[in-house]
């Protein structure tokens, strides 16, 4: 059946055959029906002031309604695009705006924004935490200096016992990096997978060289005092959450608590949300 353009005629019935016709409307009836409308809404405004702002659409044409700063966490601003890849599913328009201000945006993918504002979090409120951001990762990974780094923190960072940080070396797939300062331990996890120790795959070698170089640089440990540890964790079940998991194991590791613990995708999701909407940010906080 050929579908019809209904938005542009209008329907009478048959006066003799109570047929359905179809027919154009008039320039006046267009008129007529514009006016009619524009009395309903605003009769339905004196009556309930607050339903149409509630339930308006925003103006997506403009830049600013996706790409406007929403959340602050510290350094890191979270936009309503970055905001939205928590989400694991978006209607089909709302990925047609999107994509017209991120066109490399991806359902489900977690933006480095987001993740990089929740490892900020994590280091704010607790001081016993360092993160690094992914960026950074990217300057250690080239052995660049980040002689900038942790500068807020002064002397802190002898106190620290914990380093979290997200790493996406090949711009597809996030890892988390985590540094147990006591015990000398670097953490790899994989949330596509549990490493096996004794057969190491060439991105947790590199991890482990490229962060004790890092170390030796920025907190005078010898790299040889250093091991590599792949502590087991639960997994992602689908192509798009590994940062949401790596968001996940750090949390864990910032509380000690297991990393084994069954968790879906979809609960990770929501707890994340939460996390993140429930936070007072406050840069003037004390940490707990």
């Amino acid at each position: 059946m050929q579908l019809q353009k209904l938005h542009r005629t209008s329907l009478k019935r048959g006066a003799s055959k109570g047929k359905t016709v179809v027919s154009k409307p008039s320039k006046r009836q267009k008129n007529d029906l514009l006016a009619k409308l524009s009395l309903e809404v605003e009769e339905s405004d004196k009556l309930h002031p607050a339903d149409r702002s509630d339930t308006s659409m925003p103006d997506t044409e403009s830049n600013s309604y996706y790409t406007n700063t929403m959340l602050r966490l510290g350094p890191h601003n979270l936009n309503l695009v970055a905001l939205k890849s928590i989400e694991p599913y978006l209607s089909a328009s709302e990925l047609l705006d999107i994509h017209s201000h991120d066109a490399q945006f991806v359902c489900g993918w977690l933006i480095d924004e987001v993740i990089n504002g929740y490892f900020w979090m994590l280091e704010h409120f607790n001081s016993h935490v360092l993160y690094i951001p992914s960026t950074t990762m990217l300057v250690i990974e080239r052995n660049h200096s980040t002689r900038r780094l942790w500068e807020d923190r002064g002397e802190g960072i002898n106190d620290s016992t914990l380093i979290i940080a997200p790493w996406n070396p090949t711009n597809y797939h996030w890892l988390l990096i985590a540094i147990d300062i006591q015990n000398r331990n670097i953490l790899y996890l994989n949330p596509l997978e549990n490493t096996n120790t004794s057969s190491l795959p060439p991105q947790a070698n590199q991890a482990f060289t490229m962060m004790t170089g890092f170390l030796k640089n920025k907190m005078k440990i010898e790299e040889s005092e250093w091991r590599l540890v792949c502590p087991p964790h639960i997994l992602q079940e689908d192509n798009s959450s590994c940062g949401v998991y790596v968001c996940h194991y750090a949390a864990q590791l910032v509380k000690n608590e297991l990393l084994t613990v069954p968790a879906s995708a979809m609960l990770l999701r929501k707890w994340l949300q939460k996390e993140i909407g429930s936070c007072t940010l406050d840069n003037d906080n004390e940490k707990n």
